[in-house]
C-alpha cells in the first residue's frame, strides 16, 4: 500500500538525537515526478537576467506553479531561444496567482518536474527541473 509520506529518516544506529542538521540523521525525501507543459516565463535577475527566472507550469489547464532550478546553462539558452520564436499569448493565470508578473508563451514542449509536496492549493513545493522532451 503506497503512503503519501514526507519520506523516511536514515540514522546511523549508535547516534542519539540532536536538536540541529547532523548528518548522523539525514531525511531521504519522496519525491513526486510530474510531466507539465510550459505556460509562460518569469524575466531572470542578476545572473539569470539574460535568460529567464522560472518557468510557469500547468496540467490539464491548472497552475502547478514555478520551476527556477535544476537548470544547466546549455538548457537555460535553449529556453532562451525557445522563448524568442514563442507565440506570445494572453495570460492564462492572473500575476497573483503565479505569484509575480511573468510573460506568457506557449511552447511544444513538456518538461520533467521534481516536486516534494503539493500545496493545499494543488501548488507545487520545491519543483526541481528534471528534463524536457
Amino acid at each position: 500500500m503506497t503512503k503519501n509520506r514526507e519520506g523516511i529518516i536514515a540514522k546511523q544506529l549508535d547516534s542519539a538525537y540532536v536538536h540541529e542538521r547532523s548528518y548522523s540523521w539525514q531525511k531521504v525525501k519522496n519525491w513526486r515526478f510530474v510531466v507539465c507543459n510550459v505556460a509562460g516565463y518569469t524575466p531572470g535577475e542578476r545572473a539569470r537576467s539574460p535568460f529567464f527566472g522560472s518557468l510557469v507550469l500547468e496540467k490539464d489547464g491548472k497552475y502547478l506553479g514555478n520551476v527556477g532550478s535544476g537548470f544547466n546553462e546549455w538548457e537555460l539558452r535553449k529556453f532562451k531561444d525557445m522563448f524568442s520564436d514563442a507565440p506570445k499569448i494572453p495570460k492564462p493565470y492572473s500575476d497573483l496567482v503565479v505569484g509575480e508578473a511573468y510573460t506568457a508563451a506557449r511552447l511544444k514542449t513538456e518538461v520533467l518536474v521534481k516536486y516534494y509536496q503539493l500545496t493545499d492549493s494543488g501548488v507545487m513545493r520545491f519543483p526541481v527541473f528534471v528534463a524536457s522532451s
